[in-house]
């Protein structure tokens, strides 16, 4: 009876002790567990983390990555310093989380390239949640909604990417949202398009946004054409604190359609063809030259006498993504009185 009771609980043991997650690594030039992505992620289960060495991932072992339900970890290596790049190559999306990954399912330093699907060119989370960190969206393409990125009853919190040269086809050229509670901080969404808006006029350069309550925080959206963000539906509820909205070529900073709720707050709001006054509600806001030091050569960092540098603002407090990163340009810090400087700020 002893011996009987001794093999139960070892086979109790063994049945309920937690299993030791597992690094794989791929490098598509050799020398590692795998020279394709998705091999590692057929090897993986939950909590395993995948490590991919620099270079170009391309072909299908390389696209419509989808980890049905595992939450895994996707690292480039080194933060993707030297870039670990996916490579769509105008054929699908790089991932796909559509089993309710959570956010421990991390994606972080990968550059995506020539991404082309439908809702989400490179990169979809359809009733899934996964991190996203330190990802460049480049060049993705959608032929209906979100160019780089498509949100669907997500909770995703997507913090320090590129957006850049992306294109919806009829609504965000970037990001676009629904039934969301996402979080957008320290990204950059520049030179998005929509290619054939949808309504006319207001389809979101940078987001179009739908019944969400997204809020997006110390980002820097430029150039981005169109109303740079679009609001969507009456349970929509945004709020845009701490960002730079400037320069868009033919739309405003931000519009409201179909009765949305949005709130811009502590912005900088400027240069943008179709107005900088959102149409929402607004407060404590600065309608003035961001002063980008090369906005031509693509750098956004901020001249050290711009109002978004924090030292330079009157709550003390970062604007965009971008702290300074050059001499002075030469603004009204020093020219006006502080009463004068404070009447920019409403």
């Amino acid at each position: 009876m002893r011996i009987c009771a001794i093999l139960t609980l070892v086979a109790v043991a063994a049945i309920t002790l937690p299993t030791h997650a597992t690094m794989h690594t791929v490098d598509v030039n050799g020398g590692a567990d795998f020279e394709n992505i998705w091999g590692a992620i057929t090897a993986s289960v939950s909590g395993d983390t995948i490590l991919v060495a620099p270079g170009t991932y391309a072909g299908p072992e390389n696209r419509d990555m989808n980890p049905a339900g595992k939450n895994i970890v996707f690292l480039a290596e080194d933060g993707g310093r030297i870039p670990v790049i996916i490579d769509c190559e105008g054929e699908s999306r790089a991932f796909e989380f559509s089993s309710g990954e959570n956010d421990s399912t991390l994606v972080r330093g990968f550059t995506i390239i020539n991404g082309d699907d439908s809702a989400g060119g490179g990169f979809r989370a359809f009733t899934a949640s996964p991190t996203i960190e330190d990802c460049t969206f480049l060049d993705c393409a959608s032929n209906s909604n979100g160019g780089a990125l498509y949100l669907y009853q997500s909770t995703s919190a997507v913090s320090g990417c590129i957006f850049r040269g992306n294109t919806g086809g009829d609504r965000g050229g970037a990001v676009c949202t629904y039934q969301t509670a996402a979080t957008f901080t320290w990204c950059l969404f520049d030179e998005n398009m929509v290619a054939n808006p949808n309504p006319p006029g207001s389809s979101g350069g940078a987001f179009f946004i739908t019944s969400s309550s997204d809020h997006i925080e110390f980002c820097t959206l430029v150039e981005n054409d169109l109303d740079q963000i679009v609001v969507n539906g009456g349970d929509a509820d945004v709020r845009v604190a701490n960002c730079v909205i400037a320069n868009s070529p033919s739309g405003g900073s931000l519009a409201v359609i179909a009765s949305g709720g949005a709130l811009v707050t502590r912005c900088v709001l400027f240069g943008n063809a179709g107005g900088d006054m959102p149409e929402c509600e607004h407060l404590e806001n600065i309608y003035h030259d961001p002063l980008f030091c090369d906005d031509l050569a693509d750098d956004y960092t901020l001249c050290d006498d711009s109002f978004a540098v924090y030292y330079n603002n009157m709550w003390g407090e970062p604007i965009g993504a971008y702290d300074s990163g050059c001499e002075p340009c030469g603004t009204p810090v020093e020219e006006v009185t502080w009463g004068a400087v404070k009447a920019l700020f409403r």
